[in-house]
This record gives structure tokens, C-alpha cells and sequence, in this order.
């Protein structure tokens, strides 16, 4: 019996530590995901597949025009850190175009105070592709490193 007790108080303990850190790892995680976000810029990405090429230079959003399956285009992001410190930039695509999108930076740039740069955003249609409209979200994030 009193075996059973000394069990059952130790797991108590166990689960109570296991929760104490989840709890700070989520905190830590929080604040270094929200607290270190300077900024986020957000354009809407958009590629036709078709049986031929054609182009569009707008320069609000990321329409890399009409390309051919396993074909490929490519277009410049300009960015400016407008913050009085470095940051870093790193891109994240979602909806269809996850994956077709690739960027000049593998994991981030560093971009000084007052800095502009070119960020190149390349796409690449599979070549099992069917025609038809691909869009997305494109996001630079500047961050505090």
C-alpha cells in the first residue's frame, strides 16, 4: 500500500513537470515568434500554365504571367528595412503555389538599417501541370535576429 502511494504521488510529480515544460516552451515560443516580427509585407502570387508564354510586369503584386508546364519565370521583389537596426528577411509561400515558388536567400538575408535589396522569386510549373490559374500568398517577414 504504501508502495502504491509513493507511485502515484511520483507520477503526479512527473506530469506536473512535463506540464510546466510544454507551458514554457509555448511561451518561449510565442514571445519569440511575435515579439521578434518587425514587419510583414504580403503580395498576392498568381501564374497561368498554359500551352504558351506570356508576360506581366505589374509591380504590386507577384503575377509571374503565363508559362508552359515545367516551365519557369521570374520576378524582383524590392525591399526596404525601414527600422533603425538590421533584420533578417525570409519568404513563405502558401495556397497552390507552395513549392513552385523558390527565392534567391535559402534561409534569410540580412538587410541593414535603411538598406533596400532585391529579393528574386522564381517559379516553376511541374511538368504534370494542368492549364489552368495558380495562385498563392507570398509573405516577407523581417525579423529581429
Amino acid at each position: 500500500m504504501k508502495l502504491e502511494k509513493k507511485t502515484a504521488k511520483y507520477i503526479k510529480t512527473v506530469i506536473v513537470i512535463l506540464c510546466l515544460i510544454a507551458i514554457a516552451a509555448s511561451l518561449t515560443f510565442m514571445i519569440y515568434y511575435f515579439v521578434s516580427v518587425k514587419q510583414i509585407i504580403t503580395y498576392d502570387a498568381k501564374v497561368i500554365v498554359s500551352d504558351h508564354i506570356g508576360f506581366d510586369t505589374s509591380k504590386e503584386t507577384l503575377i509571374f504571367g503565363m508559362i508552359m508546364p515545367g516551365g519557369s519565370a521570374t520576378r524582383q521583389i524590392e525591399v526596404t528595412n525601414k527600422d533603425d537596426i538590421a533584420l533578417k528577411i525570409q519568404a513563405k509561400v502558401s495556397g497552390d503555389l507552395r513549392g513552385w515558388i523558390t527565392f534567391d536567400m535559402e534561409k534569410g538575408m540580412l538587410i541593414g538599417p535603411g538598406e533596400n535589396k532585391s529579393i528574386v522569386a522564381s517559379i516553376m510549373a511541374p511538368f504534370g501541370a494542368g492549364y489552368g490559374n495558380y495562385t498563392g500568398k507570398v509573405q516577407i517577414i523581417f525579423r529581429r535576429f
